[in-house]
């Protein structure tokens, strides 16, 4: 009988202890899973950023015009870009050249990735490339290359 004491209170205290460790620390886990569509969108071409709403919370991030050719869906860590002969590290808002590139900011941060397509759908100005980095996550124009490219690209 006291056996069956013993295994009932740490069947009710574990579980307590557990959820107070991981909440402790304000840890929350999301899964991005490319699968998943947006459900809205928007974006400031004033400052650079985009944001889309997914079921479970939103994710925000940056965008940048370049001169640097890519292909649909291609993720690179560190971006470079040569623009009046200096080569220069992209950090979001860079307003120069034809090609889109989108990264994610928030809930965490992924590598850039190319949004090529952008162009197809009237992204060919900084202001239509900011844009179409949030709405190509939902079901308006959903292109499931750059989702995966973003959502795929998280590291720790």
């Amino acid at each position: 009988m006291k056996r069956f004491f013993i295994i009932s209170a740490l069947t009710i205290i574990m579980p307590t202890y557990a959820t107070t460790m991981c909440a402790q620390n304000d840890t929350v886990a999301v899964i991005l899973d490319p699968s998943i569509i947006a459900t809205s969108y928007g974006s400031d071409a004033t400052t650079g950023t985009w944001w889309a709403q997914f079921p479970f919370g939103r994710v925000s991030g940056t965008a940048a015009m370049l001169n640097k050719s890519c292909t649909q869906g291609q993720a690179i860590s560190q971006l470079t870009d040569t623009n009046n002969g200096e080569t220069k590290l992209v950090v979001g808002g860079e307003k120069y050249g034809r090609v889109c590139w989108c990264k994610i900011t928030h809930p965490t941060t992924s590598k850039w990735v190319c949004n090529i397509t952008a162009i197809n759908y009237g992204g060919s100005d900084f202001t239509g490339c900011v844009n179409l980095c949030g709405r190509f996550l939902t079901n308006t124009y959903h292109n499931s290359a750059l989702e995966s490219g973003l959502f795929g690209s998280i590291s720790n």
